[in-house]
């Protein structure tokens, strides 16, 4: 190179380092009309299109270096950060590939491989060029924070962990990489340590919304509502249509209760984006906590024209359906369970689904769900029986007793983890019956009697060691241990005080689980005496629960297995239902009378009324009954 163009190219070079582009594209220009085959010149003029977002031009002048000088690394580099940029990924690989193979030492060429492959999903070969580029330059932040999100997306949070903090290590004052970190925390369950590294992020970044939002949502897994509406409000004071955000804000003002504002939330992240089915399907669930069932309705059919085949809004749809007693329509949709709900385990018998019609082979009706849902669809099991030429009925082991008793033609079995291995024609869920046998109200048998039999020696002997001196003996049930709705279903036993106040009466405990603690409390409390017999099991023995319920002359329990169990064996019953939340589909909304169970009174607690306030009303209809029926036989 001629000795004046080399010393205008090296003036180029450190007016471009210096940022003023005219004067080195000038430079470059120049050395090219004295020497147009001088590479360099084309590789800078390339770099300073590429930095002007002229890419295309960027390519092309690497392209004419790359003629003069096919081994040049730097070149090769280039070109492939040009056609990343334009999102031609393949073009871009093989010029990284191609650097590479000139110098395999080039960290920021196995980087900029990593980032291609990072891009194109192939995340365990990005892995592994950021691994071979960080050997190479261990001080790269990019390489640490890309590394990282690729372990992220590989579910190797633990490992992303550690290339967050090697970036931290390096730049402590990084926003991002304490966000990233808290990300791998919060997948990592570790929500404490989660808060601290979002606190962090927005202590150094006070505009970050995303930091902001997902650190709502760890203090919500740490069941900090409160601190969660902080954090959702911090981030809508920043971006106030921030979808996202509004919408967690709505879900942590629904857990604590208020749903008025919730439902505002919701609507006004519907307000920026009319479907959204996320704040659709939110707003539908605080609806119909509200009992506001046919706004619910509208919401989730909102969400399934925009999304026809959601698997949970169909599965709510349903249940909102049935609730209404819109039974044909809530039946059709129950399918949905399976993808919609939660728990839900398919048993995977491969025989044809039945379709309700006579058969005459063996149908199978298999086990789903808890006790309290095997109980209640087994009230149709005996309509499946006589369209069938034998039944085969699989039950949580607990009930086989008691279902054998009571469905004698009916061949029981106990639920195993393998499935059922002898002949099978024709299969069906137990909770599918009711699509069959009960399609509308009207369809369901006016008993006078419950379809379940109690052991008559067992209850013979408990109604005469119970009521043997004359008192009515009522059974008592107040809690649910459901998994979601359990404790919005469960009241506490010194709530039951007024039906405990009932004059010549015995207290018998129908409730499963340990409730020693419980018992003594109300007896040294308010003197009230509730008895468990020692010699049943309320939990494990499900046959002599059912004897001590059918031994009883009333029972009194919460929505739970006993309330069930109770209908179904045909003690007179009160169910206490609660309001919104937990109002399960089963006890119809508007009835008061059970259509499943003869001698069943669902009584529902109205808007802000306490247990105590409904266990009152009860107890003035328990009184009367009892007065006016005598002591059961």
């Amino acid at each position: 190179m001629d000795a004046s163009v080399a010393t205008v190219l090296q003036e180029a070079i450190r007016l471009h380092r210096q940022g003023a582009l005219p004067e080195a594209v000038r430079g470059y220009t120049q050395v090219l009309g004295a020497d147009p085959s001088n590479a360099d010149a084309h590789y800078y003029l390339a770099v300073v299109s590429y930095q002007q977002n002229k890419i295309g031009e960027a390519i092309d002048l690497a392209g004419k270096a790359l003629a003069i000088r096919p081994d040049d690394a730097r070149l090769h580099r280039l070109a492939g950060q040009a056609y990343l940029r334009l999102g031609r990924t393949a073009e871009a690989l093989a010029s990284f590939d191609r650097a590479i193979a000139v110098a395999p030492d080039m960290a920021e060429a196995h980087g900029a491989r990593a980032d291609v492959l990072l891009q194109t999903g192939r995340l365990q070969e990005a892995v592994s060029s950021y691994d071979r580029a960080l050997a190479l330059k261990p001080e790269s932040i990019g390489d640490w924070c890309n590394r990282g999100a690729a372990l992220q997306d590989l579910g190797r949070d633990a490992e992303a962990l550690e290339s967050f903090d090697r970036v931290i290590a390096l730049q402590p004052d990084y926003a991002e990489a304490h966000f990233n970190r808290g990300n791998a925390l919060a997948r990592l369950k570790r929500f404490g340590e989660a808060v601290g590294s979002y606190n962090r992020a927005v202590a150094l970044q006070p505009g970050y919304v995303e930091a902001f939002n997902n650190l709502g949502l760890s203090y919500t897994e740490l069941g900090d509502f409160e601190a969660a509406l902080a954090s959702y409000d911090r981030a809508l004071a920043v971006r106030a249509d921030n979808a996202e955000a509004q919408n967690n804000r709505g879900l942590s003002l629904k857990k604590l209760g208020r749903s008025d504002e919730a439902l505002a939330a919701f609507s006004l992240a519907l307000a920026a984006d009319p479907n959204d089915t996320r704040a659709l399907a939110n707003r539908a669930a605080v609806l119909l906590q509200m009992d506001r069932q046919e706004e619910t309705l509208a919401d989730l059919n909102r969400v399934l024209a925009i999304r026809p085949d959601d698997a949970e809004a169909n599965w709510n749809k349903s249940l909102v359906c049935l609730n209404l007693g819109r039974l044909a329509e809530g039946w059709s949709l129950h399918r949905f369970r399976w993808t919609g709900a939660s728990g839900m385990h398919h048993r995977d018998y491969r025989q044809p689904y039945w379709n309700g019609e006579r058969t005459d082979g063996v149908l199978m009706v298999w086990s789903e769900q808890g006790l309290g849902d095997q109980i209640l669809h087994a009230g149709a099991v005996s309509e499946a029986r006589a369209l069938a030429r034998h039944v085969v009925l699989e039950a949580e082991p607990r009930l086989v007793p008691l279902f054998a008793r009571s469905f004698p033609d009916v061949q029981v079995i106990p639920e195993k983890p393998e499935l059922y291995s002898g002949p099978v024609d024709v299969q069906i869920p137990v909770c599918d019956l009711g699509q069959y046998f009960r399609q509308s109200l009207e369809r369901f048998p006016k008993r006078s009697s419950g379809y379940l039999i109690a052991d008559p020696e067992r209850t013979a002997a408990l109604r005469k060691r119970l009521a043997g001196d004359g008192r009515r003996v009522i059974g008592l049930s107040w809690a649910s241990h459901a998994n979601t709705t359990g404790q919005s279903k469960s009241a506490r036993l010194h709530e039951l005080a007024p039906v405990l106040g009932m004059p010549d009466c015995r207290f018998i405990d129908l409730q499963y689980g340990d409730t020693q603690a419980e018992r003594d409390a109300v007896r040294r409390e308010h003197g009230f005496q509730v008895e468990r017999l020692p010699d049943i099991d309320n939990t494990n023995d499900i046959d002599g629960l059912a004897a001590l319920i059918a031994a009883c002359d009333v029972v009194v329990t919460v929505s739970n297995t006993t309330a069930h169990l109770a209908g179904a064996v045909g003690t007179p019953t009160w169910v206490m239902v609660p309001n919104g939340f937990a109002r399960i589909w089963y006890w119809f909304g508007g009835l008061s009378e059970s259509p499943w169970y003869p001698d069943v009174h669902v009584r529902r607690k109205s808007s802000g009324q306490s247990w105590a306030g409904l266990a009152r009303d009860i107890a003035k209809e328990v009184e009367t009954v009892l007065q006016q029926g005598g002591r059961k036989s």
